[in-house]
């Protein structure tokens, strides 16, 4: 009897083998299968970004003639996801017992079986389950075509007895997938370095619904909800408090910017486990009148309408979306000098990038924008510019398209 959603008996397993015996024979005896595209986004992590992601996508591909689907965890967004069918988006559903280890495998390679899936694009999925996945596709099924999409630097591994420290996951998964797709030139160099063929891999940037930001008015909604004085300058920050994020250099930051500018009030808006430890040191260094925990929002646009300009401390931000939905909003951010921002920001002109290290580096940045509001301004308006141009949805749509059509037989 099976315990947990990791385990399995052997009925099962010989069920499954059963099942993948049979798909094989089906697809060994079929001339042609249908033209059907199946997109894997498996976590999404922003609802609003990733939905508005999928609009895009399936207008793109139905344009194209290929049908489209959104595979994606059960969660408290199912009543959300049910909603987009009616509008268009095909979207799957994998069950609340489906969504780890062996029933997981066994759920998607029921999935591409009987979809007969062309090309399968895997977000936010454990390697090992993306491996061993692929593994069995190529065994008993017929070809698709896989591509990851990797969207962040990875963890360093502390410990000398894990042997993800000696044997790269990412490694041994790009030698079965057909393409790695990296969000940034930085996670490119990653994959690299983590023995990733430079033939495997290419970057296609993030993109941003720049209608979603860009011309929303300052209506001062978020300044009565939290009483800011009209007086203050509002200063946001748009992060879970998570350790690696770094929220604590900026709280560090603040003493130095109050004594030059103390109608400055900071809001950070986001939810993590970090949030009561960084509440305390806000009270330890005085500054608890000045900064707002405002927890996880819905109204990204308006805050950072309401904003002067935006920060973005993190250290290891593989991309940073928020960074361009400020720009789109024609907001200048403050961000470490590192992975993705340093390929978003261009230093003086959208924005200032502080180098990574020293916790309080962030006040002179922040001083420099608040003395200025004639910079701020000018920032902003170039900050548009360029995420128009470079960070769009729709640039992103396109090119992971064309990707895609590069595996379709025409």
């Amino acid at each position: 009897m099976r315990k947990s959603i990791y385990g399995c008996n052997w009925k099962i397993v010989s069920e499954e083998f059963y099942f993948l015996l049979n798909a094989a024979k089906m697809s060994k005896s079929s001339d042609h299968r249908p033209l059907n595209i199946y997109f894997s986004n498996l976590s999404p992590q922003k609802l609003d970004t990733a939905v508005g992601w999928q609009f895009s996508f399936a207008k793109k591909y139905k344009e194209c003639g290929i049908d489209y689907m959104w595979l994606v965890f059960s969660s408290r967004f199912d009543d959300t996801f049910n909603s987009l069918k009616e509008q268009g988006v095909h979207v799957k559903i994998i069950p609340p017992d489906c969504t780890r280890g062996f029933r997981l495998i066994s759920f998607l390679l029921r999935f591409i079986a009987e979809k007969r899936v062309d090309v399968f694009h895997m977000h936010f999925i454990y390697m090992w389950h993306a491996i061993i996945l692929i593994i069995l596709s190529k065994l008993f099924l017929r070809k698709t075509v896989f591509i990851y999409h990797k969207r962040s630097p990875g963890r360093f591994i502390f410990n000398r007895f894990n042997i993800k420290k000696y044997i790269s996951p990412l490694a041994i998964l790009s030698l079965l997938v057909d393409q790695i797709v990296c969000n940034s030139d930085s996670i490119v160099a990653n994959c690299h370095n983590r023995g990733v063929s430079r033939k495997k891999t290419i970057r296609i940037y993030n993109g941003v619904r720049i209608e979603r930001f860009d011309n929303v008015l300052d209506t001062e909604k978020v300044r009565r909800e939290f009483n800011i004085p009209s007086e203050h300058k509002m200063v946001s920050t748009i992060k879970d408090a998570r350790p690696e994020v770094s929220l604590k250099d900026l709280l560090y930051s603040i003493p130095d910017v109050l004594s030059l500018y103390p109608k400055t009030t900071f809001l950070i808006a986001g939810g993590g486990i970090e949030t009561d430890k960084l509440k305390e040191l806000a009270k330890k260094l005085q500054i608890e009148g000045n900064v707002i925990f405002a927890g996880i929002r819905e109204d990204v646009p308006d805050i950072i309408a309401e904003s002067d300009f935006t920060i973005d401390p993190s250290p290891v931000e593989a991309f940073g979306n928020v960074i361009v939905e400020s720009m789109a909003g024609r907001k200048p951010v403050i961000a470490v000098n590192a992975w993705g921002p340093k390929e978003i920001i261009v230093h003086g002109e959208t924005g200032i990038l502080v180098e990574p290290g020293n916790p309080t580096d962030f006040a002179p940045a922040i001083i420099e924008l608040l003395s200025s509001p004639e910079k701020v301004k000018k920032m902003g308006d170039k900050g548009l510019e360029r995420a128009k141009k470079f960070f769009s949805a729709e640039y992103m749509v396109d090119n992971t398209v064309n990707l895609t059509m590069e595996f379709l037989p025409h």
